[in-house]
């Protein structure tokens, strides 16, 4: 994930005022909230989206998940069945909402999102079926 660090202080100072952004970087967004009263920060994204279906193998896939490396923190998914999306989404405590703690957080969140969309693309690509002309 790239971000400048324009976006980054934008984004700080946006958490700091209203409490809530949405950080679009590259193909996917993510939304972003910070509970200053819990110092905790929620982070969630769509990692699959079905268009009007989403097919058994990847709905059976979301038990197991990916194989990721050992990470610091713990995320989990949730289907969207009225718009036939997967959400990945981290709900944590945050020491402080400076750039270089966020900045870290948003990198290893998206790295997992990136993960669980191979994933999940791979999973749904065994419901195709081949057809011969």
């Amino acid at each position: 994930m790239l971000i400048t660090k324009n976006t980054l202080f934008e984004l700080v100072d946006q958490l700091k005022l209203i409490g809530h952004t949405k950080l679009d970087e590259g193909l996917s967004s993510i939304d972003v909230q910070y509970f200053s009263d819990a110092e905790k920060l929620s982070l969630t994204t769509p990692v699959f989206e079905g268009g009007n279906y989403i097919p058994p193998s990847v709905k059976s896939s979301l038990k197991e998940g990916p194989a990721l490396p050992r990470t610091s923190i713990k995320t989990y998914v949730s289907v969207e069945e009225e718009t036939f999306s997967i959400q990945l989404h981290y709900l944590g405590l945050i020491d402080s909402v400076e750039p270089r703690p966020v900045l870290e957080l948003l990198e290893e969140f998206a790295h997992i999102a990136e993960e669980w969309r191979d994933y999940l693309n791979e999973q749904g690509e065994k419901d195709l079926m081949h057809v011969r002309k």
